[in-house]
């Protein structure tokens, strides 16, 4: 009698591909080895497959090196490096004010002011958006009565906007006051 004893000699074949993910609302995504397996193989049968980086916040943006580690059943690995781009394409959040009544000046003018200040803003990844106003700030409007829609935008670092609008409404700040003459007897 004799015994034979079989060895698995030969490694498994480690294949990746480039992939594309995209942040969530709170500026995070994970993912796992079959986002970027591409076929791996093993004459045995694989047992893991494994991520060096497996999480991606706002800070990894862009192009990232992940490496991908196969194993098979006899411990043999091999690994294979893919590119994984993290995308943000979550718009800023924005609040605009309620309806504004403004006054003019003694010319029936008024000049629309920075408005950035009445409004909330969030975003996943930007914790400062830029804020552009529709008409721009120091614009001139007139009468007693006119309505203007002002539009406020905010775009995030990576180009995603979003916007808001509310009415401006113009009255007249002067309150006439009527002075009537006394009882007279005629």
């Amino acid at each position: 009698t004799f015994t034979v004893t079989l060895d698995d000699t030969t490694d498994p074949i480690a294949i990746s591909q480039d992939t594309t993910v995209y942040l969530d609302a709170g500026g995070s995504v994970t993912i796992d080895s079959s986002f970027v397996d591409n076929g791996s193989s093993d004459n045995c049968g694989i047992v893991t497959q494994t991520l060096d980086v497996s999480t991606f916040t706002c800070a990894e943006v862009g192009a990232n090196t992940v490496t991908m580690t196969v194993t098979d059943v006899a411990g043999l690995t091999d690994v294979s490096s893919s590119t994984v781009t993290v995308l943000d394409t979550i718009a800023p959040q924005i609040t605009c004010p309620a309806d504004q009544t403004e006054y003019v000046d003694g010319s029936d003018n008024f000049t629309i002011p920075d408005y950035s200040s009445l409004l909330t803003v969030s975003d996943n990844c930007d914790p400062t958006p830029t804020i552009t106003q529709d008409p721009i700030i120091g614009t001139v409007i007139s009468g007693i009565g006119t309505v203007q829609t002002i539009t406020m935008t905010a775009t995030d670092d990576y180009g995603n906007s979003s916007q808001c609008t509310f009415d401006i409404t113009l009255a007249d700040s002067v309150t006439l006051a009527i002075t009537c003459p006394g009882d007279r007897d005629e």
